[in-house]
């Protein structure tokens, strides 16, 4: 019987993308005496990922043009979200700002853009759990730790909701761990670094990326979920049932095969008589999940599953060379770095951790790793450049 696959099928609507003009750019240079962003009346560090259009203006004075998403607000609104036209300016400049761009030439503001400027606490006054250290069942999350909203403020939302139930219940707390997740990265660095900037999750941040792929989430994740009781029954169920499948298909790439019988499917191997797992045969050219599995398995699985255990087949070897990196940059703290060392020629590391280096020039892998907003894959990174530079 052919396994069902059940995706979530919503409804859809089509965004845009436009660019500021020069003459959107004149138009703002001329109001910019009146933005309390550069009048001084907000003294506040804005995010670093996304700035104002002043700011894109006046930081970027030789581009031409500004790429801008027109992103419906909803299915029955003719509102729409001009993304990365965020702005202080007031009200007669972006009415003329927005009138010389392209496609909104006849568009009426609802909802000028605005600055505002909050404080925060220091995250480095909360544990890992999320709570105060000052005030035992006090739980914050979101920007008043000190990080930008969205996805930030959900994953802190859910991290802290988490733990004060627990709390309130008696039951064991929750720390995410940097290995298992993205949340657990950026708590990591909140609570150890602080932020002296809207902190914003990046990839980059994440020592163990490879394994912190969006399709493996579940798999990842799930267990804890279920051992939290965050899932419903129901949910929990399907989750089990996921997990059985996983573990059946998993058991089917170990199986062993030879280059002779996969030569005689027709897939195309060089034929040195070597007997392989089907997972390490799909870490050659031309070799799929089709070429190793059985028809009858493949009609049982489902294809997300399948692919998901391709994926983890096929970064592997990745997985165990990075899992050696993080074991030597935990032995090599005390490695010495010449305090002369030119960041900027570090391929890899973010502008602003190479200001932040520059300004401190450790002479310790311990000295860096203390330096605020340096993450550990960075360390890695500057380790390996420190090394090659030595030899």
């Amino acid at each position: 019987m052919a396994h069902v696959v059940s995706a979530p099928r919503l409804p859809q609507i089509a965004c845009a993308i436009t660019r500021t003009t020069q003459r959107t750019h004149d138009i703002i240079r001329l109001g910019l005496d009146r933005s309390p962003l550069f009048g001084g009346d907000i003294a506040g560090q804005g995010p670093r990922y996304c700035p104002s259009i002043e700011d894109k203006i006046v930081r970027f004075g030789d581009r031409d043009g500004h790429q801008l998403f027109l992103e419906p607000e909803g299915l029955d609104t003719p509102l729409v979200y001009p993304n990365g036209l965020s702005t202080s300016l007031p009200l007669d400049i972006q009415a003329a700002a927005i009138s010389s761009i392209a496609g909104l030439e006849r568009a009426t503001i609802v909802a000028p853009g605005y600055a505002v400027e909050y404080d925060f606490l220091d995250p480095r006054s909360l544990d890992a759990t999320l709570m105060s250290r000052a005030y035992p069942g006090l739980f914050c999350a979101g920007q008043i730790n000190g990080t930008t909203g969205y996805e930030e403020a959900a994953g802190q939302g859910l991290i802290a909701g988490i733990n004060a139930a627990a709390h309130a219940l008696g039951l064991e707390s929750y720390r995410p761990s940097r290995r298992s997740s993205y949340l657990g990265v950026m708590i990591d660095d909140l609570v150890l670094q602080g932020v002296s900037e809207p902190y914003r999750m990046l990839t980059s941040r994440a020592e163990y990326r490879l394994r912190l792929r969006a399709d493996n989430a579940p798999t990842r994740l799930g267990p804890d979920a279920v051992r939290l009781g965050c899932l419903a029954p129901a949910d929990a169920k399907r989750h089990s049932e996921r997990q059985r499948e996983f573990d059946r298909i998993r058991a089917a790439f170990a199986m062993e095969t030879t280059a002779v019988e996969l030569a005689g499917r027709g897939v195309q191997v060089a034929l040195d008589g070597a007997r392989r797992s089907a997972a390490d045969w799909l870490r050659f050219p031309n070799v799929s999940a089709q070429d190793v599995l059985s028809a009858e398995m493949l009609e049982a699985s489902d294809p997300a599953l399948v692919d998901e255990a391709v994926t983890d087949a096929r970064y592997a070897p990745y997985l165990a060379r990075q899992d050696l990196e993080v074991a030597a940059l935990e032995r090599d703290q005390a490695a010495t770095l010449d305090p002369a060392l030119d960041y900027r020629g570090i391929p890899g590391l973010s502008k602003e951790m190479v200001e932040r280096l520059t300004a401190v020039q450790p002479t310790t892998m311990a000295d860096a790793s203390r330096i605020r907003g340096i993450t550990p894959a960075a360390l890695t990174t500057i380790l390996l450049h420190s090394k090659r530079a030595a030899a």
